[in-house]
């Protein structure tokens, strides 16, 4: 536990492993109402789902060169609103797009001097410019539309100048200063407004009638333009600022304390919202500062209580009872957290209160605003920027390449024998981090928060919160771990591929994987899909036992609903023996693991097997399955999901239905391969029907 005495503050880092046997038998033994048995099982009957419906209809529209020019020039300033809302919740979590647009931000006055347009007829350029120039003395003349656009303009560039200081202070600010980090806050909403307001008033101003320059009459097309989205993007903006102030400086609560979790999530032992969470912190927040982090072993709270929760049929494996350490089950991030986030706040750790008391204690029970959840690959973009950090105590340097076995072999070593001594590599690595961090320079804070978007992007690092203002926002920008609403009478094809180790070491760092998908459309309507799944085991040749072991995975493919299995081949058998009668015993049901068990998670059909390799050994797995569709001429969209925490190549080949083709291609063959593809995918190809 980590305590701020005399100002001075003290933090730990993540402790990197998995439950091991030993573990388990001390949490018998520490107690008795809780037993911990292995068992054998498998998986694998699938039923059908209902999903939400989702309208992916989108507006066309089109001008003449002129009212062209018109629209360009206000474009230019609208879409810098775009970029605002999602620099502004980068910035705060510590990652960064681009540079913001330069030419979009200044002044409306000065772009005559500096915008030009390209040929849009080859020849035209010098009637286009002088057109242009035009245009842009009809806005210096119509004066409340460009003293809105005006104001527009240098709100912007006062909330991106707001945003900058964010990027470069905020991470000292977070410890040391969060009043200044509160006023830039409120700040930024206020300006976010203001935002909103000029648009408004613009938006008004957009029908005017013109007679100078164009023919007479002609109105400016911003009718055309869509404020009700920019206006909806920056309402979820102001209310993400909003709800994130009151976090960082909590008023309905007598302690005035926020409270969020931060998973450690080790992708070496994946589970299927990323990695196994062998640690966590509880960072306890007030006046904007993070005033004290405490970690723990995830077990910890476990073994306070028994939750008499019935674990995932192929969790039994290495528990008889479901709590926070293996909560993290659900592709999904969301039900994840929700999952860990409850079982923390049931355990008496933060409940305040055990069998033996008949009111929490006071200052409790302590109920979570968020969780947050980082993988192992977030420590290793730190040390890319640090190269290198010293341990005395241990004789050992770490770096880029050796941080995470370093790490892994000292507090996996002895756990039980060693208790919470083998965490002490950790409490001497923390603090040295933090404070190479709190002094980077311009540069270094820039590559940082360049290398937290792109985790960001890839699932590395994802969030949930109670406020769902805050979590509306954090979907909009897609840092949420969230699985993708097929609408209703969808006209395609969805994949996701989710593992789960189970009693296999540390091993799915050296896993690796391959993705093949076969599709083809027949006239009728009917996908027919070939699924191959190869899995390599390159640990065979480390020195860890860790690393060596028998990758155990609990593979599930998600499919859209009405898909049947045909055949499957290159699984592995297991058969189930409960060791508890969870009916005598009254242990409780999860919703979300019956309809899991029913093979069903986040809308779509699941196909669970277990799927075993060996160190050195490749493995695959064979799945043949086909569903209806409605055959249409119109857009057949595939979407593609990556598990967090794994890089698999993926080969999709599509082929379309006979007396059809892909317009993309003019043939009836589509094909895919990238070896690393983004964390969601979606190709949408438009059928054609040929004479």
């Amino acid at each position: 536990m980590v305590k701020k005495k005399n100002n001075d503050k003290e933090y730990y880092l993540t402790d990197i492993r998995q439950p091991h046997k030993s573990d388990l038998k001390k949490k018998k033994a520490d107690d008795p109402d809780v037993s911990v048995k292995a068992s054998v099982l498998g998986l694998g009957d699938n039923f059908l789902f209902k999903t939400a419906k989702k309208n992916n209809n989108k507006k066309k529209f089109s001008f003449n060169k002129k009212t062209f020019l018109i629209f360009t020039a206000l474009f230019l300033i609208l879409t810098a609103v775009l970029f605002f809302q999602v620099q502004n919740f980068f910035s705060l979590i510590g990652g960064t797009f681009s540079d913001f647009n330069q030419e979009a931000l200044r002044p409306t006055d000065n772009l005559s001097q500096e915008l030009k347009v390209e040929d849009i007829n080859e020849g035209d350029n010098n009637s286009i410019q002088q057109g242009f120039s035009e245009v842009l003395r009809l806005l210096v003349s119509a004066p409340s539309l460009f003293a809105s656009t005006r104001k527009f303009v240098e709100e912007t560039r006062s909330l991106s100048e707001i945003f900058l200081e964010i990027r470069l202070k905020g991470i000292n600010w977070i410890f040391e200063d969060g009043k200044a980090l509160i006023d830039k806050l409120e700040n930024a909403k206020e300006k976010t407004q203001n935002i909103n307001n000029f648009l408004t008033k613009i938006k008004g101003l957009g029908m005017l009638p013109v007679d100078q320059g164009l023919s007479l009459g002609q109105e400016l097309p911003l009718d055309n333009i869509n404020y009700l989205e920019i206006q909806h993007r920056l309402v979820l903006a102001e209310d993400f600022l909003e709800g994130l102030i009151a976090i960082l400086q909590p008023e309905d609560n007598p302690l005035k304390q926020s409270h969020l979790i931060l998973l450690f999530k080790n992708a070496s032992e994946i589970r299927p919202a990323g990695g196994f969470v062998g640690s966590y912190a509880h960072l306890i927040i007030s006046d904007g500062e993070i005033k004290n982090i405490e970690v723990y072993d995830i077990a910890y709270p476990d073994r306070l209580w028994d939750s008499r929760v019935i674990p995932p049929l192929p969790l039994q494996l290495i528990t008889t009872s479901w709590e926070a350490r293996d909560a993290n089950w659900f592709f999904d991030f969301r039900t994840s957290a929700r999952k860990i986030k409850l079982f923390l706040e049931s355990s008496p750790l933060y409940s305040g209160q055990n069998a033996q008391q008949t009111k929490p204690r006071e200052g409790y029970p302590i109920i979570f605003d968020g969780v947050i959840a980082i993988n192992h690959r977030v420590l290793g973009d730190i040390f890319q920027i640090i190269d290198k950090v010293e341990l005395p105590n241990y004789k050992i340097v770490l770096n880029k390449n050796n941080y995470l076995y370093e790490i892994q072999r000292e507090v996996s070593s002895d756990s039980f024998i060693r208790g919470s001594e083998r965490k002490n590599i950790l409490k001497e690595l923390t603090p040295k981090l933090i404070d190479k961090i709190k002094n980077f320079d311009g540069n270094q804070k820039n590559q940082l928060f360049n290398f937290l978007s792109q985790r960001i992007k890839n699932k590395d690092i994802k969030f949930y919160f109670s406020d769902t203002k805050i979590q509306k926002f954090i979907e909009e920008v897609g840092a949420a771990g969230d699985v993708y609403e097929l609408p209703d009478n969808f006209f395609g094809d969805y994949l996701a591929v989710v593992n789960a180790n189970i009693g296999g070491g540390k091993t799915d760092v050296f896993m690796k994987q391959k993705i093949v998908l076969k599709s083809k459309l027949d006239e009728s309507g009917r996908i027919y899909n070939n699924l191959q799944i190869e899995r390599h085991h390159t640990g065979d040749s480390q020195k860890a036992d860790f690393y060596r072991a028998v990758n155990q995975n609990f593979i599930r493919i998600l499919t859209p609903k009405n898909s049947v299995v045909s055949s499957v081949s290159g699984n592995t058998v297991k058969n189930i023996r409960p060791k508890l009668n969870y009916s005598r015993l009254n242990y409780k049901k999860d919703p979300d693991v019956e309809l899991f068990e029913k093979g069903e998670e986040s809308g779509k059909q699941i196909f669970g097997y277990w799927f075993n390799v060996s160190p050195g050994k490749k493995g695959n797995l064979e799945l043949s399955y086909q569903r209806t569709s409605l055959i249409s001429e119109g857009v057949f969209r595939f979407i593609y999901e990556k598990q967090s925490g794994v890089d698999s190549a993926l080969h999709y080949h599509l082929t379309a239905p006979k007396g059809y083709i892909f317009v993309e291609t003019q043939s009836s063959e589509f094909i895919y391969i990238n070896e690393n593809p983004p964390s969601r995918l979606i190709i949408d190809l438009n059928l054609k029907k040929i004479d």
